[in-house]
């Protein structure tokens, strides 16, 4: 009997939970929810850092060397201020300079007291020579400008037309005399290197009693016989296809009857791109006489400073770029006498 009567009791314990529950539910509470727990979100990672930039890189150093001399006598010039955008730097004993650059050609101004300055070019990892022109007698920059740029009677100083390589002639021989014709070839031979400083010689010399066609390398003598035309010369001023036309019509051109040697002398003096003088008793001047048959001392000088150029130098002494192809005067300029 003891046991039922405990069981009962546990039934009634029971029912009387229950009812309890029930009625807690219904009086607001929240019922137990039949969902498991809510799973933790899961943190996004923090990102990699980012690797070090690579290092610039090093950008290339170019050594520049060379020395300053005076350009007739290669004497070296100490002291001489040589420089490229914001690098200057002075010449020391034998002239000698040297800079690094970021690049391997330098545009440089060279200068120096009682010189003129000169522009130019020079590259990288090789002894370079930058020559200047002395500014004191026996040089006259009058006379270099007159001669080598006309500006006596163009005014304005012209870039240089000297030539660029030695040249070849052909002489027409029409009319006249072997003894004229030796003789004439004879002063060729010898004017060309007195008006180059003895840089360029005639590589070739032939004659014939034809005309010939102008041809690069060479200047063509052609022989016009016009008592109509008052001209005595006229030539192309430092063409690289030379011509030179002589009138033997003309008085002025003529000595003892034959071709005079000194107005042919005059003409190659312009074939080989020089203009004419205001200095009496120059062989440039424009109105020479038949007395006027040789190169004076100062033209032989300034002739051989201008050929320490190339075509294209610029007033006062400026050079075209001389890395890649050269800028220069490419104009046929006739001139007559």
């Amino acid at each position: 009997m003891d046991l039922i009567a405990s069981a009962v009791e546990k039934f009634l314990l029971r029912s009387v939970l229950v009812v309890l529950v029930t009625a807690s539910a219904g009086c607001g509470s929240t019922a137990p929810s039949s969902v498991g727990p809510t799973a933790l979100p899961t943190s996004t990672p923090a990102p990699a850092p980012a690797p070090p930039p690579a290092p610039a890189p090093t950008a290339p150093r170019f050594s520049f060397t060379g020395h300053v001399t005076e350009t007739l006598t290669g004497t070296p010039v100490l002291g001489a201020t040589v420089t490229s955008g914001a690098i200057s730097v002075q010449s020391g004993s034998g002239g000698t300079f040297g800079f690094d650059g970021s690049v391997s050609s330098a545009r440089v101004t060279v200068s120096a007291p009682g010189y003129l300055a000169r522009e130019t070019t020079i590259t990288a990892g090789r002894d370079v020579a930058v020559d200047i022109i002395h500014d004191a007698p026996p040089f006259s920059l009058v006379f270099y400008r007159q001669m080598a740029r006309n500006t006596w009677e163009g005014g304005t100083a012209l870039p240089l037309y000297v030539l660029p390589a030695a040249p070849a002639f052909y002489l027409q021989t029409k009319g006249l005399t072997s003894e004229n014709i030796s003789a004439l070839a004879q002063t060729t031979r010898s004017i060309v290197p007195a008006f180059t400083g003895g840089r360029f010689t005639v590589t070739t010399f032939e004659t014939g009693e034809d005309a010939r066609v102008e041809r690069n390398g060479w200047i063509v003598i052609d022989i016009v016989n016009d008592p109509a035309e008052r001209w005595c010369g006229y030539a192309l001023i430092g063409a690289t296809a030379g011509h030179i036309w002589m009138n033997t019509a003309h008085d002025g051109c003529l000595a003892r009857g034959s071709l005079d040697e000194g107005v042919l002398s005059h003409e190659i003096g312009h074939a080989l791109g020089f203009w004419h003088l205001d200095f009496q008793n120059a062989l440039m001047h424009s109105e020479f006489e038949l007395h006027h048959r040789t190169i004076t001392d100062g033209e032989r000088y300034h002739a051989s400073i201008a050929y320490k150029r190339f075509a294209g130098n610029r007033d006062v002494d400026v050079d075209a770029n001389n890395i890649g192809p050269r800028r220069v005067p490419t104009d046929r300029v006739l001139v007559v006498d």
